[in-house]
């Protein structure tokens, strides 16, 4: 049996695509949709057409803060900052949660020292907003880490997303923020 409809569905189709794209939590774009846009530019970067980097930002101590709000306060901490990274990005990075309590910026860049004054920059936001979680107020500090594509990068993007994220957590163990 074959049954057609004629009905539109481009606007199905049109949330089933942002579903694909998206972290329900942050609205940010998610992790697959992020690599396959850091893929394409890696690609760019080795091909010399732009530079670019990635700025990885990880919550300092995210346990500790979810033992006192609970795992739905940490959703809220989390969308929280996903709207500081939307607010203080430029128009064309693709913002993305990247794990349970990290995130990843990809910027196309034509000067270093931006990406570096960006990554100094976030830390100081989070560490200034306050979150009203039920009845608590939390503020919370996170950690960044910048890694720069461009064509003499490893020819690998897991290996880029791999070292921003070890550098990101030695900064943690080093006290964070």
């Amino acid at each position: 049996i074959l049954i057609r409809s004629s009905a539109d569905t481009s606007e199905l189709e049109e949330q089933i695509n942002y579903l694909h794209q998206h972290d329900l939590i942050s609205g940010l774009y998610n992790r697959q949709f992020f690599m396959d846009e850091l893929k394409s530019s890696f690609t760019q970067a080795i091909n010399g057409i732009h530079q670019s980097a990635i700025i990885y930002i990880a919550i300092d101590n995210f346990q500790s803060i979810r033992v006192r709000v609970g795992i739905s306060g940490c959703d809220t901490l989390i969308s929280d900052i996903a709207t500081i990274l939307t607010e203080n990005a430029a128009e064309d990075d693709v913002i993305a949660r990247f794990g349970a309590y990290s995130y990843t910026c990809l910027s196309r860049i034509k000067d270093r020292h931006l990406a570096e004054e960006m990554s100094v920059k976030i830390p100081k936001l989070v560490e200034e907003h306050i979150s009203e979680i039920g009845n608590q107020s939390i503020s919370a500090t996170c950690s960044t880490s910048v890694v720069f594509i461009d064509e003499n990068s490893p020819d690998n993007p897991n290996e880029i997303i791999s070292r921003a994220d070890k550098t990101c957590e030695e900064i943690q163990k080093l006290g964070g923020n």
